[in-house]
């Protein structure tokens, strides 16, 4: 019985690529993105089901039945319906790299590193860990630049780091001598944020590894790159192991904090987590549906709260630079996160920082209503993705598809921050948006309209053969040719 929700939610995906309705590689970072979104509402909750208090068991089913019918179904089918494409899907086009774009952009990035480093090793906040009494103290201290500083490289870190990984992908497939130290700043700077995230947030290092290989296979089989480049197993296995390695470094560098309150130099061993064993429980970090749970128990003797635990963070998000006193105090009491208040209102917790997922604050303020409409926007939005990457009429589209795709990605977010994110740092998204560092060339005018331009077989070898793919969506299906 406590399977079937689960079951539910993954035929909606299995059962588009069993039609082949959708294909894997064309709308790869969608399958990410839901394979995430099943991590958070069923893997990881039935991994926690035997902690789950007798009361509460009921409520979880629920929920997990809710988020199956009334999010995982209409988020495929809009998703599907969505998928239509304009003539440019027909066109050969190509990506290069614009010259004083991309010195712009690198120089951008180097200039924003480098006062991020200033301020963060200056008050010892290169390792941030939300909740912590030390780093809030920290914060505090920043005068308005630092902070701002501060803030905007943290929220524009992985769009920054998915614009340079596309710029690179470019200088990767036809690298001139021209863009040597602009591909150089961009490695360094791109290196700087890897290694940040490698201690601060596991999350963060995901992510980024979702958007770069969507990146790569996208570009790679909508032929944009001048030639080719090899993925293949072996190199997205050395990734994958890459990515686990560092996210060990991530809990590693948690746990010897919290007890000994300063990083050790063991950290970077991966299995020196068995001699600080007092770990994470990774089943309820990950667990989306129980703080669902605990709100629907809530609820079931009182109204939501429509919007109401939206007002104060939203408040911060917008003016936390215009009126940092008021922000201050809403943080420090931690009344800026929207599930907090919920926490308060419904549930006996009085956890800081507990798992939640961006599903969670909707179903508090809005209750099954919210969660189905989330479903639509989340369909429309990963369909829009599809289309700014398959079928570009700009460079612009490709830059805003990176925006889009950083901001959707993170499923542990709040909705809230999901929504409101981008909005603080709009002016340099919207600049990156319109002067990306690369520029779109037609190959070919007259592409014959049963290819609907180069896409080839991520899993190619260097001369194998070549085998064209049909964009699918709208109910045609997908096949090789």
């Amino acid at each position: 019985m406590i399977f079937v929700p689960s079951v539910l939610s993954v035929l909606s995906i299995s059962v588009l690529l069993a039609q082949r309705r959708l294909c894997l590689w064309q709308h790869l970072f969608f399958f990410l993105w839901c394979g995430q979104a099943l991590v958070y509402l069923h893997v990881a909750p039935l991994t926690y089901m035997p902690n789950v208090p007798e009361n509460l068991v009921p409520y979880y089913l629920r929920a997990q039945l809710g988020v199956s019918v009334l999010f995982f179904w209409p988020l495929t089918l809009v998703y599907t319906k969505a998928q239509r494409y304009p003539a440019s899907a027909r066109l050969q086009l190509r990506l290069d790299l614009h010259p004083w774009r991309l010195w712009l952009f690198a120089v951008l990035f180097a200039l924003l590193t480098a006062a991020f480093l200033f301020v963060a090793l200056r008050h010892g906040v290169f390792y941030h860990w939300f909740g912590n009494e030390q780093n809030l103290v920290a914060l505090n201290r920043m005068n308005t630049w630092e902070f701002a500083t501060y803030r905007f490289y943290g929220l524009s870190g992985l769009f920054m780091a998915s614009l340079a990984l596309v710029a690179l992908l470019i200088a990767r497939a036809g690298f001139r001598r021209w863009q040597t130290w602009p591909v150089a700043m961009l490695f360094f700077c791109l290196g700087i944020y890897i290694v940040r995230q490698s201690l601060n947030s596991r999350a963060q290092l995901i992510y980024t590894a979702m958007i770069g290989l969507s990146m790569a296979v996208s570009l790679n089989l909508r032929g944009l790159l001048q030639r080719r480049i090899r993925i293949d197993a072996v190199r997205v296995g050395f990734v994958i192991v890459i990515v686990a390695y560092l996210c060990s470094v991530v809990l590693n560098a948690r746990v010897c904090y919290r007890l000994e309150g300063r990083l050790a130099a063991r950290v970077l061993l991966p299995w020196s987590n068995r001699d600080l064993s007092h770990g994470l429980d990774t089943a309820l970090r990950l667990n989306g549906i129980d703080l669902i749970a605990r709100i629907a128990e809530g609820t079931s003797a009182g109204e939501l709260a429509w919007g109401e635990a939206w007002y104060i963070p939203a408040y911060t998000l917008l003016y936390q630079l215009v009126d940092r006193e008021a922000v201050q105090h809403y943080k420090e009491t931690f009344e800026a996160s929207p599930k907090k208040m919920l926490m308060d209102r419904y549930t006996s917790l009085r956890a800081i920082d507990y798992p939640s997922c961006v599903l969670t604050d909707i179903y508090g303020n809005f209750g099954w209503l919210g969660v189905g409409a989330a479903s639509v926007v989340f369909g429309l939005v990963h369909a829009w993705i599809t289309r700014l990457l398959w079928a570009p009429k700009h460079a612009r589209d490709t830059a805003l598809a990176l925006l889009l795709m950083s901001s959707v990605v993170p499923f542990e977010a709040e909705a809230l921050v999901v929504a409101l994110g981008p909005l603080r740092i709009l002016p340099l998204l919207g600049a990156m948006c319109l002067w990306p560092p690369f520029v779109l060339r037609v190959r070919n005018l007259a592409a014959p309209r049963s290819r609907q331009g180069l896409q080839w077989h991520p899993w190619a070898r260097g001369g194998g053969a070549r085998r064209p793919l049909t964009l699918t969506g709208g109910g045609e299906r997908c096949h090789w040719r």
